[in-house]
């Protein structure tokens, strides 16, 4: 019989062997040495005369924890990764008859990538290929295919026929996973038409290039314009000596030019300057005040006039000098009753709608609700209130991924990165509740205390559930 212990800040399970004849000592010998990855690793100890064994359970998340909603994709992988130890035990000289068939003692690490078993070396401590087979079936059962709800009966099929083993299944999965890697690749022919599509055009780069200049050609010579010589264009001198000026007169006044002297007589008007407009009495420093004064409030008289056209009825409007009062802040008394009640109120007045208080529809028992209050926070943007449904037995908090899908029942905002994806998880119990943490990477503090991974901690009202990393921190209080 496993029993869990923590100590340290570390979480082990322990088994009692009666007696010593019963142990398998090759297995013992290559657990100890030359531990294979799938197995977690023991540790042989004498105490008042009794053998007891010791597993540490790090790295990784209770099968228990893990959400049973799923993609295909992703079931397929975990089911995969679940099914092939049993494949490898031979191996290494072990038997997988003593693999712990407990969800309790089968750890999942990070993204689904790799699974440990607890194996029990012992010769009467097996498990039969019938109740190895109506396990795997009960974990098929339990799951939930979002994608794709028909998926469990194939597989129901395939474990419950006649010739069926895990063999049999490990091999329909790794068929169905290859099938799903091999659909989204594009066919070849449709890319040979598209490189030969980029061929013809680039070929064709030359021949457009040479029409295009052809038809450019004709049009810019009929625009090009013959080049006179000096002095041959009518109404400019040609810069020859000996000519009279009378000469030159009569020709700009043939082809419409001014004269030189009316030319000149223009330039000099234009660079006259202009006359400036009288000052206004009491121009100067004050003066020019008053006039910049005047000049910003023209077009607040002009709205003013529109609006009262616009608007014939006055209408009373607080003044710009008259602060709006604020409601009083949420305060924080030492009691749970207070506390809930001040929550109520808040609800009430930010969102002016009683159905989103949950608290006071006197439908659900105040076990099955469990309220947080954000008490501090560094770096990121936390709600103030969080309201957590456990209906169901249970709720996850965590945060969106990267691309927003919620990944637990509640969820932070994906920015909030220092909480991971799935990072603890409360359960009611009797009056109180129990908090796990399902192996965050930062971990969870609750009370000061740190929390030893998938060991239930108790929760009570006015405790407080920390998460740190670096710099980046929030803390919440139990309502």
């Amino acid at each position: 019989m496993l029993t869990d212990v923590s100590d340290a800040n570390k979480s082990y399970t322990k088994l009692e062997v009666a007696e010593k004849s019963d142990l398998d000592l090759i297995a013992v010998k290559v657990l100890r040495k030359d531990c294979p990855d799938f197995l977690f690793p023991l540790k042989m100890m004498e105490i008042d005369g009794e053998t007891e064994i010791r597993y540490e359970l790090t790295d990784g998340v209770r099968f228990c924890y893990m959400p049973t909603q799923m993609k295909k994709r992703e079931f397929i992988e975990l089911l995969t990764n679940l099914i092939q130890p049993f494949k490898a035990c031979s191996d290494w000289f072990l038997d997988y008859h003593n693999f712990v068939l407990d969800e309790n003692y089968i750890l999942v690490g990070k993204n689904e990538q790799s699974v440990k078993y607890i194996y029990v070396p012992t010769k009467s401590q097996t498990n039969s290929d019938q109740e190895i087979i109506s396990f795997f079936a009960g974990l098929i059962l339990k799951m939930d295919i979002k994608d794709d709800q028909s998926y469990t009966v194939d597989l129901l099929r395939v474990i419950k026929s006649s010739n069926a083993n895990l063999m049999t299944l490990l091999e329909h999965l790794q068929k169905d996973h290859v099938e799903k890697k091999a659909a989204p690749l594009a066919p070849p022919k449709p890319a040979e038409d598209h490189m030969k599509k980029i061929v013809s055009f680039v070929q064709d780069i030359p021949e457009k290039m040479a029409e295009k200049k052809e038809k450019q050609e004709p049009v810019k010579a009929e625009k090009k314009t013959p080049v006179r010589e000096q002095g041959t264009r009518p109404g400019i001198s040609s810069g020859a000596y000996g000519k009279s000026n009378e000469e030159n007169r009569l020709i700009n006044n043939l082809f419409g030019d001014d004269e030189p002297d009316k030319k000149k007589d223009r330039k000099k008007k234009e660079k006259q300057p202009k006359e400036k407009a009288p000052k206004e009495k009491g121009a100067g420093l004050f003066g020019f005040l008053k006039g910049k004064k005047k000049e910003e409030e023209e077009p607040e008289d002009l709205l003013a006039g529109f609006k009262k056209a616009a608007e014939p009825e006055k209408v009373q409007s607080t003044p710009k000098w008259e602060s709006v009062p604020t409601p009083a802040p949420v305060s924080d008394p030492a009691g749970g009753e207070d506390t809930v009640e001040a929550y109520r109120s808040y609800v009430q007045e930010e969102d002016g709608d009683d159905s989103t208080a949950i608290a006071g529809d006197g439908e659900l028992d105040d076990n099955r609700v469990i309220r947080l209050r954000l008490e501090d926070c560094a770096g990121c943007t936390c709600p103030k209130f969080i309201e957590i449904d456990l209906r169901k037995g249970h709720a996850t908090i965590g945060r969106m991924d990267k691309n927003g899908e919620p990944c637990s029942d509640y969820n932070f905002d994906a920015a909030v990165s220092f909480v991971s994806r799935r990072h603890f998880r409360i359960e009611p119990s009797g009056n109180e509740w129990q908090i796990i943490d399902i192996g965050s990477s930062n971990g969870t503090i609750v009370s000061g205390e740190n929390l030893t991974p998938n060991m239930p901690h108790t929760l009570k009202r006015n405790d407080t559930i920390m998460i740190v990393c670096k710099k980046r921190f929030m803390i919440y209080r139990v309502c």
